[in-house]
């Protein structure tokens, strides 16, 4: 064999194994492909069930709020001192630690309900059913509830 014919053997098992290389890497690739895909798809059905869930956890978390109408302070501390006062009139027996959070409808609105998150339901039920106090005193005559 002369030098040339073993240079050209030495290429073309240089190619034929770059071929194989090749073969191989079309093979990962199609394999990670089905993959990518098998994750797309699990990514896309955890979504939608994160999304479910988030809206039946959004609707049961809704039952702690309570709508009061009438709330005349504008800054979040005296509307949250307001508040307090108002359902320590109606729960007087109850230790204040009841609300989770608060906060206007429409904060640019100066008149608009205020949305009482509570933590209990049966704090909640309490005050609805001693709404009717609040009629009773001139202070309160202006709130209501929902």
């Amino acid at each position: 064999m002369t030098l040339i014919e073993e240079k050209l053997d030495q290429i073309l098992g240089k190619l034929q194994k770059l071929d194989a290389l090749d073969t191989k890497v079309d093979t990962m690739n199609s394999h990670f492909r089905k993959e990518i895909e098998e994750i797309k798809t699990e990514i896309l059905h955890i979504k939608q069930e994160s999304s479910r869930n988030d809206r039946l956890s959004e609707g049961k978390d809704r039952k702690f709020n309570l709508l009061l109408f009438g709330v005349q302070s504008k800054d979040f501390f005296a509307m949250n001192d307001e508040v307090m006062k108002i359902l320590q009139f109606l729960v007087p027996n109850s230790n204040g630690n009841f609300i989770r959070d608060l906060w206007r409808t429409n904060r640019n609105k100066e008149g608009s309900p205020v949305i009482v998150k509570l933590n209990s339901i049966l704090i909640k039920n309490l005050i609805l059913k001693a709404k009717r106090k609040l009629q009773e005193v001139e202070e309160f005559k202006r709130i209501g509830f929902r």
